[in-house]
């Protein structure tokens, strides 16, 4: 049985795509991706009507929160939203993300 596709965006706060991303995976992506699908299921099962997938810090795993708390570096993003729509491919996520990137340094 293949997984069930949700098919709605997904808006994940700055923190906790920081935290995900920061965080070290001993699977690698393989991982990273069964955290995300976890991520989103559960924000699913929560409400099943809405428009959206909402993630944010306090939705991630202890491992990753504890992770968060051990390292030295505590400076995050501030507490922006990322959406990805489920029409976006890589090239173009990060493309975005990069362009929103070079967009705020110019403004520092």
């Amino acid at each position: 049985m293949s997984p069930k596709k949700v098919n709605l965006p997904i808006h994940i706060t700055g923190r906790a795509f920081d935290a995900l991303t920061g965080h070290l995976y001993p699977g690698n992506l393989g991982d990273l991706k069964n955290t995300i699908k976890t991520l989103v299921a559960t924000s699913f099962s929560k409400d099943r009507y809405a428009s959206k997938i909402n993630i944010s810090l306090h939705d991630l795993p202890d491992v990753i929160l504890r992770g968060i708390i051990q390292t030295k570096d505590h400076k995050f993003k501030q507490n922006n939203e990322i959406i990805i729509n489920p029409s976006v491919n890589m090239e173009q996520l990060v493309e975005s993300n990069y362009s929103s990137s070079n967009e705020l340094k110019k403004n520092l």
